[in-house]
């Protein structure tokens, strides 16, 4: 690893061996150690060129226009590059090629996991009571579930799914899609996102719309509309919430109408960033590691791509690190302790081609499709 580090800094060094030394300030004792990544060569790169006034390649000086010598080299090499790194650190590959082959034919001819058994936790014992949105877990308690509903509102359970209590009979038949649970004495903080976010666009049913992220103090007993509010007639969805795990002030919601983030524990919610070509957002997650480094995915509407964007310093700045053929990406990041963090992806189907899975991908540290065709194409990569 440390070699394949040092081989990079020399190979950039050498392409702008004739501009001015900005990869002097790499940090010395990385490069030494070979633990510089692609982060802290970007970072270094971008500083020097603000520093200098550095504008799309050019800085002026004594009134001229001049083009800062290796700006295309460095940027051609940040292209190639930046979907091979890992996603979340910025390390660069440590392994070659030939040891990916290698590994591949190892887990190929490995046999496939075991699918588990499976029982019926509720809501209901009826078999054709509906769906479930999602579900969220005590972070103390393991037997304390809470399940989020399409109109039937938020369901909680104390011993494991044996019984459960609505939450939200109050509210008026809401839909729920999404669960952040605080722990708290004398009473859980609990938001909820309302609405469902997988609603059939052709049928109109007032829980199917979002009024809103929602707030208890008290466990579920009461509950209070936060800063970001909806009206129902506005057919607006909150598709996603996540907590940041260092503060419990601070909460991540993607909607229909953009991406959401406070910081003062549901007072405010600025929209900090929007989804190209008229998307929605429709997941989210944050690092296992960085908790600043977010990710988040879409569903398309009038056209047929699909995005995964990445912001690395809490939503300042976001670069596109995913566009396929479909209607609607859900994302998920590995954490295991043992293994790399991995990024999946899950792909629908365009619109034209119907309902059903397009893909499952994974960044390794490339992109790399795992399912297609109702069959596991490259099995050998799903740990």
């Amino acid at each position: 690893m440390k070699k394949q580090v040092l081989t990079l800094i020399i190979t950039i060094s050498a392409l702008f061996a004739s501009s001015q030394a900005w990869e002097k300030n790499l940090p010395k004792e990385k490069v030494e150690n070979g633990t510089v990544n692609f982060f802290d060569i970007q970072k270094v790169f971008y500083d020097y060129c603000d520093e200098h006034n550095v504008i799309n390649g050019f800085y002026v000086k004594n009134g001229k226009q001049i083009q800062l010598l290796g700006y295309k080299q460095f940027k051609r090499w940040e292209y190639e590059w930046q979907s091979m790194v890992d996603p979340v650190s910025g390390e660069f590959p440590s392994i070659t090629s030939h040891e990916v082959i290698d590994d591949a034919k190892v887990w190929k001819s490995a046999s496939a996991k075991s699918l588990g058994n499976w029982e019926n936790l509720g809501i209901s014992n009826n078999t054709r009571v509906g769906r479930v949105n999602c579900i969220a877990f005590h972070p103390d308690l393991h037997d304390v579930i809470y399940a989020g509903t399409p109109s039937g509102g938020l369901w909680k359970t104390t011993n494991h799914g044996s019984t459960w209590e609505p939450l939200t009979d109050d509210l008026h038949g809401i839909g729920v899609s999404a669960i952040v649970v605080i722990p708290k004495l004398g009473g859980d903080i609990i938001y909820i996102g309302t609405g469902d976010r997988d609603y059939a666009s052709n049928v109109d049913i007032a829980a199917s719309f979002s009024i809103g992220v929602l707030k208890s103090n008290d466990g579920g007993i009461t509950w209070d509309a936060t800063g970001l509010s909806f009206a129902s007639n506005q057919r607006e969805q909150v598709t996603s919430l996540k907590k940041h795990p260092l503060s419990d002030e601070i909460i991540y919601a993607t909607t229909s109408d953009g991406f959401y983030l406070t910081t003062d524990g549901g007072d405010t919610w600025p929209n900090i960033f929007n989804p190209l070509l008229n998307n929605e957002f429709i997941d989210l997650e944050l690092s296992p590691d960085n908790a600043n480094i977010i990710y988040l995915s879409t569903r398309s509407n009038a056209n047929d791509s699909t995005f995964i964007y990445r912001s690395l310093d809490m939503g300042s700045t976001w670069d596109t690190i995913f566009r396929e053929e479909g209607c609607r990406t859900e994302i998920a990041i590995s954490e295991d302790p043992d293994l790399p963090k991995f990024l999946y992806a899950v792909v629908a189907l365009p619109h034209e081609q119907g309902t059903g899975l397009k893909g499952v991908y994974r960044l390794l540290p490339f992109w790399n499709k795992l399912f297609n065709d109702n069959k596991w194409i490259n099995h050998e990569y799903f740990r």
